[in-house]
């Protein structure tokens, strides 16, 4: 509910049909929930979100990348198919074709990087990923009305072999800091981070380009209002989004670079997790 919340009343405000009343009162009952899910899950006996299981830093940090490379992948699923039909007037078949190189050489890169990253380690495949993730938003950046379709689908492919690349070494490592009898509660996590990411990120993509008037550049050109003012209003809205997910797509390669020797290197296992020595949620 909190994340909901928060989702709603960030992403759909005034411009794609919410007035700001339920704006507020959807991010009041977002921030209002996520906080009392935090305290609730702090005190209970088996919370279904362990907060114990961050006292271990390998973990945490890999947990941080996850969020952040959440965040920044839903820009592309949420934004870019306005881009093809409102901004360039394709119809949806088309569109929809064109959002799937990203996925396709996910498929075939992610068993290639998981079989890597067992072998040696993701230490450098995690950065490597995250690195290539970052670029494609900074090339998405230079996009408008007249980029070429190869140009956008060169950069979809760039992106589908860094998060083929960044998936499964991050996965395959943060599956293997908890120890085996938590192995269940460490895979419902990696599922909470990636859904945390995605619902922030929907959220913030949502507000810069609602707030930079996209959302109603968007709508005009929808009703076949096309002129250059509101295609240009639609493309900077646009690009601010993607300098931002580049920006939190590089943060996240630094935070995978903070980590040091992956886990998963044959130098030796993960640090076992252990409750703070002051108490709290802790592991049986």
């Amino acid at each position: 509910m909190g994340l909901g919340g928060l989702t709603l009343g960030t992403s759909f405000g005034p411009d794609w049909g919410w007035g700001l009343p339920d704006t507020l009162a959807a991010l009041g009952v977002g921030l209002t929930s996520t906080l009392g899910a935090y305290f609730v899950e702090r005190r209970v006996t088996n919370p279904l979100v362990n907060l114990s299981f961050f006292y271990n830093r390998m973990f945490t940090l890999f947990f941080l990348t996850l969020l952040l490379c959440s965040m920044t992948i839903v820009t592309v699923v949420l934004l870019l198919p306005f881009y093809y039909e409102q901004l360039r007037g394709f119809g949806t078949s088309r569109s929809g074709l064109l959002m799937t190189p990203a996925a396709l050489v996910l498929g075939v890169v992610g068993p290639v990087a998981g079989r890597l990253s067992d072998r040696f380690g993701s230490t450098y495949l995690v950065p490597l990923g995250l690195l290539l993730n970052a670029l494609s938003f900074f090339m998405l950046y230079f996009v408008d009305s007249s980029t070429a379709v190869a140009y956008i689908v060169l950069i979809l492919v760039i992106d589908g072999v860094g998060l083929g690349i960044f998936f499964p070494a991050n996965s395959s490592t943060l599956m293997n800091n908890p120890p085996a009898e938590r192995m269940g509660v460490g895979s419902s996590m990696l599922s909470t981070g990636r859904l945390i990411g995605q619902s922030v990120g929907i959220a913030l993509a949502g507000a810069i380009f609602n707030g930079l008037q996209g959302a109603t550049a968007k709508n005009s050109l929808e009703h076949g209002q096309r002129t250059a003012a509101l295609e240009s209003t639609f493309s900077h809205a646009f690009a601010t989004v993607m300098l931002v997910a580049g920006a939190i797509g590089l943060a996240a390669t630094i935070v995978s670079l903070l980590r040091g020797r992956s886990s998963a290197s044959p130098e030796g296992p993960a640090p076992a997790l252990v409750p703070p020595a002051h108490g709290g949620p802790g592991l049986p």
